[in-house]
């Protein structure tokens, strides 16, 4: 029997298949899938490259741990919201206690549970079985290949995004002035001695020289070193790539590849996080100087109540039959904002726009 149509083989192959499958969940419920085509061949490499990376299963399996993990989430969030993890349900898990957790999920908390423990079964049982077999094990030269192909499709792109791409456009322009040029060559023949005149007095473009505080400046008060001045004036040298050797790759869409895509979702939730943290820095500093213009020595009270996450039609203080705010009813000198809609769906980013002046676009 062939080494690849060992049973542990195509196990391991098909456990890998069906995780990278999880983006195509959808078609079961049947939503269509946006960009299949891009995120199938971004699979593709990706595994590739992995694999002729790490050359044996049994060493990159632990690094597809937390996708595992999270496959439970991912069938859940589709099942019942229509969409995969997101950075933003990442800040929501992160934020949640095991005690809301458990209210919001109330009786499928069990169900989820089931499915996490198969999961992780699910995962050991890959490990063990790429121990014992060697069949998977890509020692081949041809893994080289597959490397120095990546390399150079990343360092392309990595080209592309800091010095430019050319566009098919441009290219037609060229190829129209390289053609004028040919034809108004025998007049600049004729006029090349006033040329030469004229040239004496006026600088071309190679010619003049910028300095250097003004070429490479202090951005925020921050001083540029001497690497980053030297790359400055290096950019604008360096040609652009071709039109034709542009990669077709962008984060966003490799984010909803699977497993690969949650390294890009992690990278941003910490982002994400530092940036809060500066907020809450930020936040910590400021002070309204605000001031009390009645009698200092009599203590005020001041209760506001942010009906954020309740509909404002189940509150009997807005009308509704049922007696569900008896108290509050009672109360003299309250205010009930009647006619309020949030912003966003979720608390953690629709309360700080309630309490500030901040825009509703600018949520996140």
């Amino acid at each position: 029997m062939p080494p690849l149509l060992q049973p542990a083989a195509i196990y391991i192959v098909v456990s890998y298949f069906l995780l990278s499958a999880l983006p195509f969940f959808s078609l079961l419920l049947d939503k269509p899938v946006e960009q299949a085509w891009q995120i199938v061949v971004m699979e593709v490499i990706t595994w590739l490259a992995l694999w002729a990376t790490m050359k044996r299963p049994r060493w990159f399996h632990w690094l597809l741990l937390p996708a595992f993990f999270a496959v439970p989430t991912e069938i859940y969030l589709r099942l019942f919201f229509g969409q995969g993890i997101s950075t933003h349900h990442l800040g929501i898990i992160a934020e949640t206690s095991p005690k809301e957790a458990l209210e919001f999920l109330g009786n499928k908390v069990w169900l989820l549970l089931a499915v996490s423990i198969t999961v992780i079964a699910w995962w050991w049982s890959i490990l063990k079985l790429s121990k014992r077999t060697q069949a998977l094990d890509w020692t081949h030269k041809s893994r080289w290949l597959v490397i120095i192909l990546v390399l150079c499709g990343a360092a392309t792109w990595t080209y592309g995004e800091q010095i430019g791409i050319a566009s098919a456009s441009a290219k037609a322009s060229a190829k129209a002035s390289t053609s004028l040029s040919a034809s108004t060559s025998v007049s600049e023949e004729e006029d090349e001695d006033e040329d030469d005149d004229s040239s004496t007095s006026a600088p071309t473009a190679a010619s003049i020289s910028v300095p250097a505080s003004v070429s490479a400046p202090s951005v925020a008060g921050k001083k540029i070193t001497f690497y980053e001045k030297a790359w400055n004036q290096l950019l604008p040298t360096l040609p652009k790539l071709p039109h034709w050797a542009k990669i077709p790759y962008d984060e966003e869409t490799f984010a909803r590849t699977w497993p690969f895509g949650l390294v890009i979702r992690g990278k941003d939730f910490w982002n994400e996080r530092s940036y809060l943290s500066q907020l809450a820095e930020k936040s910590s500093e400021f002070h309204f100087k605000a001031s009390l213009t009645g009698d200092k020595n009599q203590p005020q009270i001041v209760v506001m109540v942010i009906g954020e996450s309740s509909r404002y039609d189940r509150w009997s203080l807005n009308g509704y039959e049922r007696a569900t705010n008896p108290l509050l009813k009672q109360e003299s000198k309250l205010v009930s904002f009647t006619d309020v809609v949030t912003a966003v769906s979720a608390t953690r980013l629709s309360v700080p726009i309630i309490v500030s002046r901040k825009p509703a676009a600018q949520s996140l």
